[in-house]
């Protein structure tokens, strides 16, 4: 069993996990499922994007689909590079208006957030698909490999331009 809840401190989630036998959980990954003990109802939300950079292609959430400001997010996929690794991120524009967007991800490597990379795009027509692609992703100075790192949509990051 892991356990989560983001009302306590890093310390005292390790130290509360452990003393029940359990692990942290720190994301949720693909193909497992998941249960919730509340005492309230609440309204769940999908706050981001892990997807998997070992394969040449990555669904942008589970079931496809991740929208932000009438962005629909179709795909991320990675490709190798020289010096690393090469994200792309397929978007379509769902509103009725066109969209300028500054839409950001954070790097995440061994569970640790390492810095954010942004995908931008203007003027893109209702309907309009777009393919965003940014250079190889770096964590503090380094190029990262595929495979070696995660991306996390950023909602609060993300800007309309």
């Amino acid at each position: 069993w892991k356990f989560y809840t983001p009302i306590m401190t890093s310390v005292d989630l390790a130290a509360y996990a452990e003393s029940k036998g359990y692990g942290v959980m720190d994301i949720i990954p693909k193909g497992t499922g998941y249960w919730l003990n509340l005492n309230t109802s609440i309204e769940l939300f999908l706050k981001g994007i892990n997807a998997d950079t070992t394969k040449d292609t990555a669904p942008a959430t589970e079931n496809g689909t991740l929208t932000w400001n009438g962005v629909k997010m179709n795909s991320l996929s990675y490709s190798s590079v020289y010096l690393g690794c090469k994200p792309s991120l397929n978007i379509t524009n769902i509103s009725n208006s066109s969209k300028s967007v500054l839409l950001t991800f954070d790097v995440i490597v061994n569970s640790v957030n390492v810095g954010q990379i942004p995908f931008s795009t203007r003027g893109l027509a209702p309907g309009g698909t777009a393919e965003l692609s940014f250079q190889a992703v770096l964590a503090n100075s380094n190029f990262i490999e595929c495979g070696k790192f995660s991306l996390q949509f950023n909602a609060a990051a993300s800007i309309n331009l």
